[in-house]
């Protein structure tokens, strides 16, 4: 069996995107292959979060956690290792250390400057090597959508949802009005950095 884990950053901009649901459906999964941090639905209720999400964002973010499997934060030496690492908080590193329980899984994630700092140091070369080509991050979960539901219809829930990623708003026409080719070519170019600067983390989807 797959399962799939998913950060708390992820998982509040599908919330304010109004697009969970599909995102399950899309990568065949259900609610039992999940996986989130134990400490996710306090993350989603603090109150900084509220400063970038709506509080309907945020009901909504706390409906999925409410329903997926949680993943304990536990002090092992995986973890202890990623924590060394700058740019790797304690949430990011207990997720990553968590794979390690699993054969078969995807790492959804909205924290590219972990990605990036997962290739800075040789101690972690092992936990990096498993990630390999399957973590999946935001600008990949669009495009698929777009493959599926069509343009209009994934545009219309970036631009009506509150700004929680700029770059992203930009890119489906927030302040100049965005084509399908104009889309898709700014999200693959995302994409591209992305799998630059990780070495080769980001799944293939294609």
């Amino acid at each position: 069996m797959l399962v799939c884990f998913l950060d708390n950053d992820i998982i509040l901009k599908l919330a304010a995107y109004d697009l969970f649901a599909e995102v399950i459906a899309a990568f065949d999964l259900t609610w039992q292959d999940l996986r989130i941090l134990n400490t996710a639905i306090y993350i989603i209720r603090a109150k900084n979060t509220a400063k970038h999400y709506s509080p309907e964002c945020i009901q909504r973010a706390i409906s999925i956690v409410e329903k997926c499997q949680t993943v304990p934060t536990q002090p092992t030496d995986e973890f202890q290792l990623l924590l060394r690492i700058d740019e790797i908080d304690e949430g990011e590193a207990s997720l990553i250390a968590a794979t390690a329980t699993e054969s078969a899984f995807w790492l959804m994630t909205g924290d590219k400057r972990c990605l990036k700092a997962l290739v800075s140091d040789e101690s972690i070369a092992s936990i990096r090597q498993r990630l390999v080509g399957r973590t999946i991050c935001l600008e990949q979960i669009l495009l698929k959508l777009i493959s599926i539901h069509g343009i209009d219809w994934v545009q219309h829930r970036v631009l009506d949802a509150p700004i929680c990623d700029k770059a992203i708003k930009i890119a489906f026409g927030w302040s100049t009005p965005a084509d399908e080719t104009s889309v898709k070519e700014a999200l693959n170019s995302y994409i591209k950095e992305l799998e630059k600067q990780s070495q080769g983390l980001l799944a293939n989807l294609t």
